[in-house]
């Protein structure tokens, strides 16, 4: 049973949590200072966690208290924040589900029966179009509705 120290969750004997994320990474795009990966990394501890969450779970029966709840919920600002995140789960080792423009109505992206962590891509929604050649580029965060208006 995993629990939470300092806020620090233990899961199965390895310290996990916030301050492991920022350490990990040499990236001059990921945050160093304190105030900035408060902005997007989301421990259960966090008061705006649970609102983080429930941000984009569309089928209510994965939104109980009996659901599994991620450890914590990286909301990345920048793509590099997305490598920063995979390299830090990688060597913690925890499972990261992705979640991405709200169309996940089994829980496949925030629900788990192991450890895991919650690699929400709502931050990276910018869309471009380009007329002239025939190309849009659209990142994952991006829902249906603004690739329409944008389009």
């Amino acid at each position: 049973m995993a629990k939470v120290q300092n806020n620090t969750k233990i899961t199965d004997g390895k310290h996990f949590g916030v301050r492991q994320f920022p350490q990990v990474s040499h990236n001059p795009h990921t945050p160093s200072d304190q105030s900035s990966v408060s902005q997007i990394l989301f421990a259960q501890s966090n008061v705006s966690y649970s609102s983080v969450l429930r941000n984009d779970i569309r089928n209510a029966r994965f939104n109980t208290s009996s659901t599994p709840k991620p450890s914590l919920i990286v909301t990345p600002l920048h793509e590099s924040h997305v490598q920063s995140t995979v390299v830090c789960a990688k060597s913690i080792p925890i499972q990261i589900k992705i979640r991405s423009g709200g169309h996940d109505f089994e829980g496949i992206s925030y629900i788990s029966d192991e450890p895991f962590i919650v690699l929400d891509l709502f931050n990276l929604r910018s869309i471009s179009v380009d007329v002239q050649n025939d190309v849009a580029v659209v990142q994952s965060g991006a829902t249906i509705g603004e690739l329409y208006y944008r389009i």
